[in-house]
């Protein structure tokens, strides 16, 4: 009896750690993304130097070098644990309207758990790239005395960069993607 209740215990902690530890470490890059953005914002309507807004576009080229470097390492798990979550949805989804008769609590209430836990999962992880894309319209923003080539390539390198997690470059976990999922 107790083996049995540990063997559970140790096939949900397999089953759920993959999307949590997705979930903390985009909250992780969502943040310094944030942090980058609060940067930027500070600046606003004050003077600087093109030497400042160098820095800047190299903290960003290293912010965004560490999410690349993440989304390498990790995309078996982001490919692996999106795709797992959808299929499992799929599956309870397909046992609920199958066999009318087979409908009980614990089934519906068991998909809603998986569908909660697929949405949580794919709408913090796309908040990597919409973090990435919000300074842009602060560089838009800049006055016309501070304006550089630094800021411009910073504006262009904001907008040519796909910054988001992906899963192995099948997909890209965007606001888009999120959306899709949720039509499901």
């Amino acid at each position: 009896m107790l083996i049995s209740y540990l063997l559970v215990l140790w096939g949900n902690m397999i089953f759920y750690y993959p999307g949590i530890f997705l979930t903390c470490v985009s909250l992780y890059l969502t943040s310094i993304m944030d942090q980058f953005n609060a940067k930027i914002i500070s600046t606003q309507g004050k003077m600087t130097k093109p030497s400042y807004w160098k820095s800047i576009r190299e903290d960003y080229g290293c912010i965004t070098n560490i999410i690349r470097s993440l989304d390498d390492l990790m995309g078996y798990l982001t490919l692996s644990t999106i795709l797992n979550n959808i299929f499992f949805v799929c599956f309870q989804l397909y046992s609920i309207f199958s066999e009318p008769y087979q409908r009980n609590i614990y089934t519906v209430c068991s998909t809603l758990l998986m569908l909660l836990q697929l949405l949580t999962l794919v709408f913090f992880t796309s908040e990597v790239n919409t973090t990435s894309r919000a300074a842009t319209a602060f560089l838009y923003k800049v006055t016309s005395t501070d304006f550089c080539t630094e800021v411009q390539r910073l504006i262009d390198q904001s907008h040519n960069d796909e910054v988001a997690l992906s899963g192995l470059k099948f997909f890209y976990v965007t606001r888009e993607f999120a959306l899709s999922v949720s039509i499901l």
